[in-house]
Parts: structure tokens; C-alpha cells; sequence
């Protein structure tokens, strides 16, 4: 009975890990412009630009600033902001931009929020005493490059990559055949094509899962049959005051059976039509 319950468990874990596709979720990035930013009025648009370029180079889609704007109603820099924006807008990413320009020097302070969450993921940030606008742009321009770069290769290599089929190698060449005399052909019998040994291996695996399934969930009514009766053997005192206590264990394996038939009869199907 060890044995079956170990087989039936291993079962069970072996088609819950079966290979998932992921498909990656395009990113769309809400920016918010900070209330504490200073910039030559001329100057807002452009740099808006900058990070929007950004973005596009690196795949991702920026919301409509009017969007992000009606959906935070000014700064932002909380969680629960950020998820407004979310809902709002649908932006997987909030990216808060502070820019800072006066006297000949910069500042630039980035942090960017994953939407749905409002968790921060990172920040990024540069100063300058000694430049000029088109310095703030090309800073602006790296360090939204960098922070989201980042940010985006550290999420894609959390996610499961899609399998891709191994090509099978090339047939080879039949050697050459002499010339002969062809007599009329007899009529062709069909040849039903040939199972390949992964299908087998799934066909098989599916219907052992069957079995053992059918196995636990007999296993499982029987002990719920055996609840309450009476445990002493003939013999033993009368009248007997034990009984079967099998109720929790009866009803766990009839599940866990009735579970295991319903993913070995899904598994046997799909590689059988």
C-alpha cells in the first residue's frame, strides 16, 4: 500500500510539471513628471521626448502623458498612485522623472514602480556642476537607458522562455537506382503513419495515471465503506467499542484518485487525437 500511495504521489507531481509556454506581456510604461523638476519652460517637451525615445528603443510603449496625467492628477510618488495610474492607464511600469536645471548645473533623480503592485523595482539618478542643457538631455537619455534596461532584463529572466522544437536532420539522399523494367504496380496498402516515441511515452504515461488513479479513488470508497465500523477481531471483548476511523484518509485518496483519472485521461487524449 506504501508503494501505491508513492507511485500515485509521483504521478501527481510529475504532470503538474509539465513545460509551460509563457508569452512575455508587452510593457507599458506611465511617465510622470515631478512637481520638484525645474527646466527652462522650452526645455519640458523635449526632454519628454527623451524618455519617450527610450522607451521605444527598449520595446516598450509610453501611456499618453495626458492619460498619466488625468489618471495622478499631478506628482507622484506613492504606491498607492502608482496603482491608480494602473488601473487608469493599464501601465505595467510608473516611471517618476525629477530634473533639476539652474546655473549651469543639473540634476536627475529616476525611480521606477511596477504598476500593478506599486513595488518599487529600482532607481537610477546623475548630477552635473559644470554643463549645458544638451549635457541634461544625453544624462537624461543614459540613465532612463540604463535604469529600465535594468529593470527589463532582470523581469525576462524570471520568465519561462517557449520551447522551440529540435529540427530533425535531413533525410538522406537514397543511393542511385539502376534502370530497370518496371512492371504495373499492385494496388498500395495504406501504412498508417508511425507513433513517435514521445507520443508513446505520454499515451503510456497517461494511461498508468488512469490506473493508479482508479487505484487511490477504490482505495479511498473502501475506507470511507470501513468508517465507523467495528475493529476488534472475533474473540476479543464484547461487545467491542472500536471502531474505524478512515473518513479523512478515504475521502483525500477518492480526490486525489478521482484528480489523478481526470489528468491521465486529459494527458492520454491530447497525444491520441
Amino acid at each position: 500500500m506504501r508503494l501505491l500511495r508513492v507511485g500515485f504521489f509521483a504521478l501527481i507531481l510529475a504532470s503538474l510539471s509539465l513545460p509551460r509556454v509563457v508569452a512575455a506581456a508587452v510593457r507599458r510604461v506611465a511617465v510622470v513628471e515631478a512637481s520638484t523638476s525645474r527646466v527652462p519652460r522650452g526645455e519640458v517637451a523635449r526632454l519628454r521626448g527623451d524618455v519617450e525615445d527610450v522607451l521605444r528603443s527598449l520595446g516598450a510603449e509610453p501611456v499618453p502623458f495626458a492619460e498619466t496625467q488625468a489618471a495622478a492628477g499631478g506628482d507622484c510618488n506613492e504606491s498607492d498612485c502608482v496603482m491608480a495610474i494602473q488601473r487608469a492607464t493599464g501601465a505595467t511600469h510608473v516611471l517618476r522623472v525629477e530634473s533639476v536645471f539652474k546655473k549651469g548645473a543639473f540634476t536627475i533623480q529616476l525611480r521606477l514602480w511596477e504598476g500593478r503592485t506599486g513595488k518599487t523595482l529600482s532607481s537610477d539618478g546623475k548630477s552635473c556642476d559644470i554643463c549645458t542643457l544638451p549635457d541634461l538631455h544625453a544624462a537624461l537619455r543614459d540613465r532612463v537607458g540604463a535604469l529600465c534596461t535594468r529593470v527589463f532584463e532582470a523581469e525576462a529572466a524570471t520568465e519561462t522562455p517557449p520551447l522551440t522544437p529540435t529540427p530533425l536532420p535531413p533525410a538522406p539522399a537514397p543511393p542511385p537506382s539502376p534502370v530497370v523494367e518496371v512492371s504495373p504496380p499492385a494496388a498500395a496498402t495504406a501504412v498508417a503513419p508511425s507513433v513517435s516515441a514521445g507520443t508513446r511515452v505520454a499515451q503510456v504515461g497517461g494511461v498508468a495515471l488512469m490506473a493508479l488513479g482508479a487505484a487511490a479513488a477504490a482505495y479511498g470508497g473502501y475506507l470511507l465503506h470501513l468508517n465507523g465500523k467495528v475493529a476488534c477481531e472475533n474473540g476479543e471483548r464484547q461487545p467491542c467499542a472500536q471502531h474505524h476511523v478512515t473518513a479523512g484518509r478515504g475521502a483525500g485518496f477518492l480526490v486525489g484518485g478521482l484528480g489523478a483519472l481526470f489528468a491521465g485521461g486529459i494527458l492520454f487524449y491530447s497525444f491520441t487525437w
